[in-house]
């Protein structure tokens, strides 16, 4: 992601203005942070939240496991910028999840 932001100079366009951005399969992070040090570079005000699958869901790890881990805080640090869909997992594959996350 940084490359990306490097390289197509996307944030320039929001100097001084607010984004809201929705990451989708996010965790642990690395495009928020990412996000977080162009909006910096640029003074533009991000306002995130996030959608992955819910690692603390007893669903998700009987299902997958441990998969993610929460290796910059992100999640402890923002839990009201994560969102796990309507049954609570982040399962995007669920279309009562897709549609929670559509509205």
């Amino acid at each position: 992601m940084c490359e990306i932001l490097n390289e197509t100079n996307l944030l320039e366009q929001f100097v001084n203005k607010k984004i809201n951005v929705f990451h989708i399969c996010e965790a642990p992070g690395q495009f928020i942070l990412a996000f977080m040090h162009y909006s910096k570079k640029f003074n533009v005000n991000y306002n995130w939240e996030a959608q992955s699958l819910n690692h603390e869901n007893l669903h998700v790890q009987e299902k997958y496991g441990n998969v993610l881990s929460d290796d910059y805080n992100l999640i402890k640090n923002n839990k009201h910028k994560w969102l796990y869909g309507s049954d609570n997992t982040g399962d995007i594959t669920n279309i009562k999840n897709i549609e929670f996350y559509s509205n």
